[in-house]
């Protein structure tokens, strides 16, 4: 059953005051709270209530419309406008993110590895470490290597188990950037994915991969 416009646009006014306070209560935590692997999520989540709106007037503004297409587009809009604005943009720039952290992981090690054989190589791990200090930081090993190289440089030659300990803290940063999901939301697309609507978002994933 239809119902009139005053009212069409009255459901989806609340539809999107809801929307846009927990997009805005969102953003605004990742945007002040969250590490800088996922701190562009903020802008994400702004376009995709932009999106939700837009998108959101104009089915009301075009479509004849009862409660329950109402609800059902709603619906359809939510998970849309996430995929476009959030999931495929996020998706891109975490995984670029990481990308590098594992660049920048994996020529710590091989510096990490030389100096087994090699004091001299020191000079070049302390470059690197304090070149890549940031990255190193949000992957939790930028203050260990910091350390490590101090200490190396103060005692002269190499301390097998402040290395072994080092190498070991950095290797295993590697295996956790190289397996910890690369979605903006892990636990949201975990949740989805019981209500079979991560199939929906997978699709179209597929259409840009």
């Amino acid at each position: 059953m239809e119902i009139a416009l005053t009212q069409q646009y009255e459901l989806v006014t609340l539809f999107i005051v809801i929307h846009s306070i927990a997009v805005f209560l969102v953003a605004y935590y990742y945007k002040t709270k969250i590490s800088e692997r996922n701190k562009l999520l903020w802008k994400l989540l702004i376009a995709d209530g932009f999106a939700f709106i837009v998108v959101s007037m104009l089915l009301t503004s075009t479509l004849p419309q009862s409660i329950i297409n109402i609800i059902s587009w709603t619906g359809y809009i939510l998970i849309l406008s996430y995929t476009l604005a959030v999931e495929i943009p996020g998706y891109l720039r975490i995984s670029n993110y990481d990308k590098q952290s594992l660049k920048i992981l994996n020529a710590i090690r091989k510096n990490l590895i030389k100096m087994k054989y090699s004091f001299d190589s020191l000079d070049v791990l302390r470059k690197n470490v304090t070149k890549n200090y940031n990255f190193l930081v949000q992957e939790q090993v930028g203050d260990l290597l910091n350390d490590y190289v101090d200490f190396s440089d103060r005692l002269g030659n190499l301390n097998t188990e402040f290395w072994e300990l080092t190498l070991k803290e950095v290797t295993s940063s590697i295996n956790r950037v190289s397996s910890r999901s690369k979605h903006p939301f892990p636990k949201l697309i975990d949740v989805l994915s019981l209500t079979g609507l991560s199939f929906l978002i997978a699709q179209l994933l597929q259409l840009v991969f």
